[in-house]
């Protein structure tokens, strides 16, 4: 007997409930982005498009590039859209929808973040491009599934940090390491260490409500962080999630950033959407071009 429908809540054509796809609507390869404008703007560079569906703010689309196969789907923001869509991208790929139970075999897909974050070191230009390498983030999300985490020492030593300037505890995930090497080696891009805010406002140190106290600023708390040669290179609202879940679930992650502001400096970029169209060619040609 599979789950009951209100563990696994269907359409009457048993699609997922939020994301409203079905088996075989996505590839293996999905890119996801977090403003559902930006989808078009990846399709754009489609040769062909056999699916398009739309459901509340999650749009996908299914096409070819170059003969290969590739998904674009809008998440909307943050780490709780990311934990609706990781398991409904799952649901599709590993279970039969109809009884409601998981495949013998399982499929792992390879997701691909496309964003735009804040830089939170003085050093790291407008502009720039960043492949993440590991995330954290005290969102209470991570609290409710099974941890992933890879590198005890360096979460020992970040819990320690965040706990003394009055922080709660990170959780802290690993992006697929060779695969977002391998990227951001082509790509001429950064690798950084990414900070997962639970809001875009006072959960990014943001007051809009009254002077913040020097020892509570939290970019410089983050920016001033080290261990070793690590440090906190960026913040924005959705990768640690992708990171933890995805890997969870058995499938490669990786998350791109393009840098339009530096909360340390107080700048934000003057071409912006340059910098993003920059951000989606190069990847969508490195991605087509990967071996499968």
């Amino acid at each position: 007997m599979g789950i009951n429908p209100t563990e696994i809540i269907l359409h009457s054509d048993s699609s997922v409930y939020h994301l409203g796809l079905q088996e075989g609507d996505i590839a293996p390869l999905i890119i996801t982005v977090g403003d559902p404008a930006r989808v078009d703007r990846i399709a754009g560079y489609f040769d062909t498009i056999r699916l398009r569906k739309s459901y509340r703010e999650f749009i996908t689309v299914t096409g070819k590039i170059s003969g290969r196969e590739i998904s674009v789907l809008s998440t909307g923001m943050g780490s709780d859209n990311i934990d609706i869509v990781l398991n409904e991208l799952d649901l599709v790929t590993n279970w039969n929808l109809k009884e409601r139970s998981p495949k013998a075999e399982r499929q792992s897909l390879r997701l691909v973040r496309l964003g735009t974050s804040g830089s939170i070191q003085p050093d790291i230009a407008l502009d720039s491009i960043l492949v993440s390498q590991q995330a954290l983030s005290v969102d209470s999300l991570h609290a409710f599934y099974p941890l992933t985490n890879e590198n005890e020492a360096w979460q020992k030593h970040l819990s320690a940090y965040f706990l003394a300037q009055d922080l709660p505890r990170p959780y802290c995930f690993n992006s697929d390491v060779e695969l977002s090497n391998s990227l951001a080696n082509n790509l001429g891009a950064l690798l950084g260490v990414t900070y997962t805010a639970s809001g875009f406002y006072a959960p990014q140190g943001r007051r809009l409500f009254g002077e913040v106290e020097p020892k509570k600023d939290l970019s410089k708390i983050l920016c001033d962080y080290r261990f070793g040669e690590s440090r906190i290179t960026n913040i924005e609202m959705e990768t640690a999630a992708l990171f933890h879940l995805g890997r969870l679930f058995g499938h490669s992650v990786r998350s791109v950033s393009a840098l339009l502001a530096n909360r340390i400096t107080g700048e934000f970029s003057t071409q912006a959407e340059k910098t993003i169209d920059k951000m989606i060619s190069s990847v969508v040609e490195l991605l087509i071009n990967e071996p499968y």
